[in-house]
């Protein structure tokens, strides 16, 4: 009898586990692709992604746009927070394949998969500044945008080894602001 009464917690607890496993939250995935000269960030984290798309280098850019959205199983859909620009598309641990639909209609398609190395995204936030940075292979894209407008204010670029960003811009309210950039690996609150 005692053995029966000691098997039915442990049942119980074996039980709650597994259900537990099956209800596991969905893994973080941090993915880089490419379209010609302009780059992407996607970092995912349960049913949320959050997306950068840049051109910018130090002599300017014409797209610094983040992107918010959602995804279920893979599959998602992101829109500009201040920008008419739309990116759709599927990616699992190793892969990004999507649609760039960018503010004058122009659609791209872009694929990519899992960053090495220093690659990934990078963002510091000053006051009414945001920092986006992309590294893919050795390459980089990146520009500070105004928070309250969305507007690019300035292209830049870092070096992750000394990990910060002085705007040089004198013609900016950036001039000689310093940011720090970090590896985005989860999505921005």
């Amino acid at each position: 009898m005692r053995i029966r009464r000691l098997a039915s917690p442990i049942v119980a607890l074996a039980l709650a586990a597994l259900a537990c496993d099956g209800a596991a939250e969905e893994p973080t995935y941090q993915l880089v692709a490419r379209a010609g000269d302009t780059f992407v960030g996607l970092v995912a984290d349960g049913g949320v992604v959050d997306i950068y798309v840049c051109d910018g280098t130090p002599s300017g850019g014409t797209i610094a746009a983040w992107l918010d959205g959602t995804h279920s199983g893979g599959t998602f859909e992101a829109v500009g927070d201040k920008v008419d620009v739309h990116l759709a598309g599927t990616f699992d641990e190793t892969s990004l394949t999507a649609t760039l639909t960018l503010e004058d209609g122009t659609k791209v398609e872009i694929s990519g998969g899992h960053p090495g190395g220093d690659d990934g995204l990078y963002v510091d936030v000053q006051g009414d500044f945001k920092g986006g940075w992309l590294m893919i292979e050795g390459e980089q894209r990146g520009a500070v945008i105004s928070r309250p407008t969305g507007s690019l204010v300035s292209g830049s670029s870092f070096n992750p080894s000394t990990s910060a960003v002085t705007v040089m811009d004198t013609a900016t309210e950036l001039a000689g602001l310093t940011f720090t950039p970090t590896l985005l690996l989860r999505p921005l609150d």
